[in-house]
């Protein structure tokens, strides 16, 4: 299958590709955060002006996601893993909007209540709000777009991407980055075989691809910058919300 294989050696692999500066980190990661909440804004406006129908399956068709692609601005695959974290952040929901918009669907994907008290919000409570809500998500957005082994293409908001299995491998991998000395940057392939010899069982979930998308993700939510993890998801971990949020301030 391709895959790599469980461990072969009783001493755990070093996935340390090199070292980076804490403060290089850390302005990598912050500047990360703040481009993932400039576009959650846009992508609330833009669902606030015109909410996008829901398929009768669940979820949204591609025709409606890469329209609203094009209306953001944002890439694919970046627009559904903020769509995942606006919907297990509670900020959109499917249902019926005021006023209904034109079309003949029955559901529509758009903004709650709570999107403007997140708007409200100060940017390092925004930022802790989506990073929890990351570490907890229960699915995979790094499979949008791509096919299921029915053929299906994987989307946005659908239930075709659940999985119980992925908050407890971000929290491995978030782990494993944070016994690395700080400044460690890594890559996937060598992180996928540090986190197989800590989960051998769990191989075919932890194989570079896999890892390679939960590696982005984090970059993309402020808990990592330049391959390593940030001071901000190191406190997160170790010290809770508050002082994750004071440190990321």
């Amino acid at each position: 299958r391709e895959e790599e294989p469980c461990p072969v050696a009783l001493t755990p692999p070093d996935p340390v590709t090199g070292a980076v500066a804490v403060k290089d980190v850390d302005a990598s990661a912050a500047g990360a955060a703040m481009e993932l909440m400039r576009q959650v804004d846009v992508v609330l406006e833009t669902l606030s002006a015109a909410p996008v129908p829901e398929l009768r399956s669940g979820g949204l068709g591609v025709r409606e996601a890469k329209r609203l692609a094009k209306t953001t601005g944002i890439d694919e695959q970046r627009l559904g893993l903020i769509l995942e974290l606006a919907a297990a952040a509670g900020l959109i929901a499917s249902g019926v909007p005021d006023p209904m918009p034109p079309g003949d669907a029955v559901t529509y994907w758009a903004p709650t209540v709570a999107a403007d008290r997140f708007a409200e919000s100060a940017p390092a409570a925004r930022w802790l709000t989506l990073a929890r809500t990351w570490l907890d998500l229960p699915s995979r957005p790094g499979l949008i777009g791509s096919r299921g082994p029915d053929g299906k293409h994987y989307a946005a908001l659908s239930d075709s991407l659940y999985s119980t299995a992925a908050p407890l491998d971000r929290r491995l991998l978030l782990g494993m980055l944070a016994d690395l000395p700080e400044g460690s940057a890594v890559a996937a392939a060598g992180a996928a075989r540090a986190l197989i010899w800590r989960r051998p069982r769990w191989a075919a979930r932890l194989q570079p691809a896999p890892v390679a998308h939960l590696l982005d993700e984090a970059h993309a939510v402020g808990l990592t910058g330049r391959d390593a993890l940030s001071t901000p998801a190191r406190v997160l971990l170790a010290d809770g919300d508050e002082s994750a949020a004071a440190t990321m301030t």
